[in-house]
């Protein structure tokens, strides 16, 4: 029986609570259409919760879609007049709009990208991994963009030098808090003349192609920067810098230069709380040591992707940052050395969140992560995760000891490639089609990570 036909008198709540309910039925983040999720699925309930959820703007005000190519032209017509649809549901509320379009230059289909433009003016919250193509008729459009705060751009293929300049006005938006940028391109884009401090973004992930002078640039433009990520994959020159330019009260640092850290050489960030470095290569533990006495910051996370295993560095690095709380970690090969250093206490005093990314080739490897589990007590949080084609599981006594942790109240997660799960082991719960899912712009350590803004919409600082 359809939903048409009936209705269940003791759903018939008044609207303002069933919206409330309605909300909290949203799959958490953003939102694919899916007939076993919100909100298509409160649609099915009855004829009166149908009719609230039609009417109900704010139910509608995320969608993400999905184009390869090889979808069929019959589902990617059901697609654009499902988003068509979707949004005229969502009247005048401010938007999230999340497209993952096809690889190697393909174009979106034909009608998606004025669909998007039509609905400029209720940008909210705009992600795309589209063509440079795209990305220019995107531009076009002159605004105002009176509710956009969050623009996150990926051009997953090689950009044309054709291409080479033009404008993106919704860039100035007003009330634009966080910026994320990545690809070939980006260094072309450039915001709207006359617009030299941006006052309300917060947050910036933006690449560097020659020197530090274009980090400094970047914090003259962007006076109130809370998180940065800065990414390079050429090396980094350092070339003198203008002494007025002050530093933004920064509060997190995700350094992705990789196989080259010259930025932290020359950084002083006396507010910075949160450090994550991409490939660390050989003497970060010096250049943390300097970096974190030249600065007086009081680190409370810090991340580090490193290439090889150095537990005299590492313990160096550690031991310039006796704050941290939480800790990240990713190897190419964690040995028993490093895991032993972890385990004294004197070196980070205060960790209660742990989380540790590496190749596992053997059942020891389980041993000296439940080593780690069992040498700190203390620890709320424990995270494992381990790559490579084969992955043996945990034995039985091994699971008994991390039983016996997780029972003591401490939040254990295993991973594997082979999803390797058990009852007591937390889980990232239902997927939330967060940018991160599909939007490969960090390293796998620092994506899990991140500070909450990058992911939270609206942004909260």
């Amino acid at each position: 029986m359809g939903t048409q036909q009936f209705s269940v008198p003791g759903l018939a709540l008044p609207n303002e609570l069933t919206e409330h309910i309605f909300l909290h039925c949203l799959p958490h983040g953003r939102v694919r259409p899916n007939p076993k999720t919100g909100p298509l699925l409160v649609t099915q309930i009855c004829r009166h919760w149908r009719a609230v959820a039609l009417l109900f703007p704010a139910l509608w005000a995320s969608i993400v879609l999905d184009f390869d190519e090889w979808t069929a032209e019959t589902v990617i017509s059901q697609q654009i007049a499902l988003a068509r649809l979707w949004l005229s549901r969502a009247s005048r509320s401010p938007l999230s709009i999340t497209i993952n379009g096809p690889m190697h230059g393909r174009r979106l289909p034909a009608g998606l990208i004025d669909l998007i433009k039509s609905s400029s003016a209720q940008w909210g919250r705009l992600e795309l991994s589209i063509s440079a193509p795209d990305v220019l008729e995107l531009c076009e459009v002159a605004g105002p963009f009176p509710h956009l705060q969050v623009v996150a751009i990926q051009i997953p293929n090689h950009f044309d030098e054709k291409y080479a300049e033009f404008r993106a006005p919704f860039l100035d938006a007003p009330k634009l808090q966080v910026l994320r940028l990545s690809g070939a391109f980006v260094g072309c884009f450039e915001c709207e003349p006359g617009r030299e401090r941006s006052q309300s973004i917060l947050a910036v992930e933006f690449p560097i192609h020659q020197s530090t002078t274009e980090i400094f640039q970047m914090f003259k433009k962007f006076p109130n920067l809370r998180h940065l990520i800065i990414t390079s994959e050429y090396p980094i020159y350092h070339l003198p810098l203008e002494p007025s330019v002050p530093c933004p009260p920064l509060r997190s640092l995700v350094l992705g230069t990789y196989y080259d850290v010259t930025p932290l050489k020359h950084l002083t960030l006396p507010t910075l709380e949160d450090l994550k470095i991409v490939f660390a290569w050989e003497g970060y533990g010096q250049l943390i040591v300097d970096f974190v006495a030249r600065s007086s910051c009081t680190l409370t996370v810090l991340g580090l992707e490193c290439l090889k295993d150095n537990p005299l560095e590492l313990e160096g690095a550690l031991r310039a940052a006796p704050s941290v709380v939480s800790l990240f970690l990713g190897f190419e090969s964690f040995s028993k050395s490093v895991c032993l250093m972890l385990h004294r206490l004197e070196v980070l005093p205060y960790l209660t969140n742990k989380h540790i990314e590496t190749w596992v080739d053997g059942v020891d490897k389980w041993d000296i992560f439940l080593g780690l589990v069992q040498a700190r007590p203390t620890l709320l949080v424990a995270d494992f995760v381990g790559w490579g084609d084969k992955n043996p599981p945990p034995t039985a006594q091994q699971i008994s000891g991390f039983e016996a942790a997780a029972e003591r109240g401490m939040r254990i997660t295993l991973k594997t490639e082979d999803a390797y799960d058990k009852p007591w082991q937390w889980s990232n719960g239902p997927q939330d089609s967060d940018l991160d899912e599909n939007f490969e712009f960090q390293a796998p350590v620092i994506n899990n990570c991140l500070p909450h803004l990058w992911n939270r919409y609206p942004p909260t600082g």
